[in-house]
């Protein structure tokens, strides 16, 4: 249901904060993006920095679709993909809906000393989350249309 789906959120977006993780740039820590390598590569130190800050919201998106798993296991076939495609709307309009209210404060309050050292690297965090989110989305809906098409082909080849 919308409550667990908001539910689910929320307690991805209080992970962030567990994990050591805030508002401001200045304590983003990305030494923890150089585990295990012994050159610079900008866009692998970039990838880790992403999924370490954003580990939380990313796992209880992994929870979300594992209760929608287990909500529709005795439903009828291809209720699923249904049901995901629903969390996803819902989960991308939360943080449209997230993203647009710090644009709208950023923007009423443009003139305030304290809206680019608060506001905007929080609107920062808010499109990242925005983009990682859509990106995990887009996956798990591609992955679940290709286990689709898997089991459509491996049904359809085993009826005679």
């Amino acid at each position: 249901s919308f409550a667990w789906l908001v539910l689910l959120d929320w307690m991805g977006r209080s992970g962030y904060f567990n994990l050591g993780n805030s508002n401001s740039l200045a304590s983003m820590d990305i030494s923890k993006a150089y585990t295990g390598l012994t050159d610079y590569h900008p866009t692998v130190v970039g990838t880790f920095t992403l999924l370490i800050c954003f580990t939380a919201p990313l796992l209880f998106w992994l929870c979300t679709i594992v209760c929608i798993g287990r909500a529709c296991l005795s439903d009828r076939e291809g209720f699923f993909s249904g049901a995901l495609v629903v969390a996803s709307v819902l989960h991308s309009t939360i943080r449209s809906g997230c993203m647009l209210c710090f644009c709208i404060v950023t923007v009423a309050m443009k003139d305030h000393l304290f809206v680019w050292s608060v506001f905007a690297p929080k609107l920062l965090y808010e499109v990242m989350l925005f983009i990682v989110m859509v990106s995990a989305h887009a996956s798990s809906l591609l992955l679940d249309l290709s286990l689709d098409v898997f089991a459509h082909r491996k049904h359809k080849a085993a009826s005679p």
